[in-house]
């Protein structure tokens, strides 16, 4: 039960009674999202300060005012307490003009909407004495309040049944000066001890106690309550549902959870954002844990997607100077759950204008003999405007480090054999090169179709030994950013970053080594490879509406920079704007972006048409 005792002198309207009421219990037969939890926190916790709302009824609040004809029209507002405290703040937070307020909301809206202003600003005995309709002078609301003593004193004491919380907990909330910062502080409390092997504690307030501070005009709140922890939580069992293809020992992996393991709520979203990263499954549901008789057990739900993807895309670059355009385009099959594994396959073809060409394969195997080390190799030859040939093979390690950390450890031999007008125009020569590079990656994003939240980073530094008619050394630097924003209901905003850098002990970078920039994947609204240098940056911001689990439309913003030699002057910054979709169709997913560049008109845009099929 719970008691609310009122303490008060001789000159207080305010009657002795007492209130009671069930007293709320955190228990649960199972954990849910997150969410939920924080949900019945602040449910409990309005449950234990209800008398703040129960007072102004019970004695001269709402229920008494008197309130007039309903308005859906804006209509002026006048707004006064009865101790003269300014009104510029109530109307601030409603968003209105404080020189010339006027209001939608309906009476019973305005009314709610400013005793809970109040309430969270300490007033809990505030009283609304007038709420009209006026005529004279002229239409308006008058809104006439009462604020009565704030409180401004909130004191909890907290009795844990494991003495080693008490002093932190106690410190926690002795700093809390109003009922939403003891909401957080008790959502804290438990969110700790879920982290901790205590998924089921709960805090129980069994008394408060208001008193009336005469001297300082304003009322003391104090309450008790109970922590008590509940059982200690070992994964006793893992059960996974869903999969047909995918092998139970697979998912378990990906998990990062084990039987034996101690409860750690938090290590259950990293789980399931894992899973979802894998791009083998539609959808992952959140790990419930039941727990009976002593036993625990966390079952995972997952859904089954096609694996196999085919990816086309086509382009058109406009001619200039009366010469014809070109069509660019790329074809890429991938195969993501080889056997049920996890095991990736993938080849790609790609014409980036009409003298280049691209021709590509990989292959990656997870989890290399049972280790938690995965193991990627690829080729890539690629024909550059008739000028010469290159041919690369590489090989990478990579480690998981913690649940969204990976190293990676890199080695690459590349060759590029030049054709004559290689040779007479750029100075090419026959070379070769080897490479060993290490990098970090980052990966938090919630997964990788359409992702709403979380950030991407990538950096990789590499050392070569080049021999081209001599031995030289090089350095290459790279970096990827990426961070998804959610700003509201369906809308997000993703900024990415990049950048490519290359030093070389030779006189000047290699036409072969430098690094291109434009077109669909970097600078969207110039043509596929249009500029390069040794130095590259460029940026893509992308305002995103989710239309869907594989769709959205977007209009977007890139800037670039282009950096060649050392000389003054030897840098270009470039930017360009647009729109684009992606749809999820039953072909698959369709990509259309359409962007302008610096100086383009309508007509000189750039299309990108892109198709993700999968199978």
């Amino acid at each position: 039960m719970l008691k609310l005792s009122y303490f008060g002198n001789g000159n207080t309207p305010l009657p002795n009674f007492k209130f009671c009421c069930n007293i709320f219990h955190f228990e649960f037969c199972r954990i849910n999202k997150m969410q939920n939890r924080k949900s019945i926190i602040q449910t409990s916790i309005l449950v234990l300060f209800i008398f703040v709302l129960a007072v102004p009824n019970l004695f001269s609040g709402i229920g008494g005012t008197k309130i007039q004809s309903e308005t859906a029209k804006e209509i002026p507002l006048r707004v006064q307490f009865r101790n003269g405290m300014s009104t510029v703040p109530l109307l601030e937070a409603f968003g209105l003009d404080v020189r010339n307020p006027k209001t939608e909301l309906s009476m019973q809206q305005l009314a709610r909407e400013s005793l809970g202003w109040l309430n969270t600003n300490g007033y809990y005995f505030a009283v609304i004495d007038t709420l009209l309709k006026r005529q004279l002078p002229q239409p308006h609301i008058f809104l006439y309040i009462t604020t009565g003593k704030k409180t401004n004193r909130l004191h909890v004491t907290v009795k844990p049944t494991n003495d080693s919380y008490k002093q932190e907990w106690q410190a926690s909330l002795a700093h809390a000066e109003s009922v939403n910062k003891i909401e957080e502080k008790v959502f804290t409390i438990l969110e700790e001890l879920s982290e901790h092997g205590y998924p089921f504690a709960k805090i129980v307030f069994d008394s408060i106690a208001l008193a009336d501070d005469s001297v300082h005009s304003e009322w003391h709140l104090s309450t008790s309550s109970h922590v008590l922890f509940g059982p200690y939580v070992v994964l006793d069992s893992i059960a996974i549902r869903g999969n047909n293809l995918t092998k139970d020992k697979v998912i378990r992996r990906e998990l990062g959870i084990k039987t034996g393991d101690v409860y750690r709520e938090s290590r259950l979203q990293y789980a399931r954002d894992r899973l979802q990263r894998l791009g083998i499954f539609n959808a992952v549901s959140e790990p419930q844990l039941y727990y009976e008789k002593g036993r625990s057990l966390l079952q995972v739900v997952i859904r089954e997607g096609n694996t196999n993807v085919f990816n086309g895309v086509a382009g058109y670059n406009p001619g200039r100077d009366g010469e014809s355009g070109d069509l660019t385009g790329t074809l890429d099959l991938q195969f993501g759950n080889l056997l049920g594994t996890g095991m990736k396959m993938a080849a790609r073809w790609e014409k980036r204008n009409r003298h280049t060409q691209e021709l590509a394969s990989q292959y990656r195997e997870p989890w290399f003999l049972n280790y938690p080390v995965h193991l990627q190799g690829g080729f890539q030859q690629l024909i550059q405007d008739t000028l010469y040939i290159e041919r690369q093979f590489e090989f990478s390690v990579e480690w998981p480090f913690r649940d969204i950390v990976d190293f990676v450890g890199k080695l690459e031999r590349k060759t590029v054999n030049p054709d004559s007008f290689g040779i007479v125009l750029y100075n090419l020569q026959k070379s070769s090169a080897l490479a060993a590079g290490i990098g970090l990656k980052y990966e938090s994003r919630d997964n990788s179709y359409n992702p709403r939240r979380g950030v991407y980073y990538y950096t990789m530094v590499e050392s070569v030994q080049k021999q081209a008619g001599g031995s030289f050394k090089q350095q290459k630097l790279s970096v990827d950013l990426q961070w998804l924003l959610p700003l509201w209901r369906l809308h997000v905003l993703s900024t990415d970053l990049h950048w490519r850098h290359i030093s070389s002990t030779e006189e000047q970078i290699s036409f072969a080594d430098q690094y291109r920039l434009g077109g669909a994947t970097t600078l969207r609204g110039y043509r596929e490879e249009q500029f390069r240098g040794d130095r590259i940056a460029w940026a893509n911001l992308e305002y995103r509406y989710l239309l869907g689990r594989r769709s959205r439309a977007f209009v977007f913003y890139d800037a670039g920079s282009v950096t060649y030699g050392d000389a003054a002057g030897n840098n270009e910054f470039l930017s360009s704007y647009g729109v684009g979709v992606r749809m999820e169709t039953k072909l698959g997913v369709v990509g259309l972006d359409y962007g302008l560049g610096e100086g383009d008109g309508l007509s000189q845009g750039k299309i990108h048409v892109s198709l993700i099929n999968s199978f």
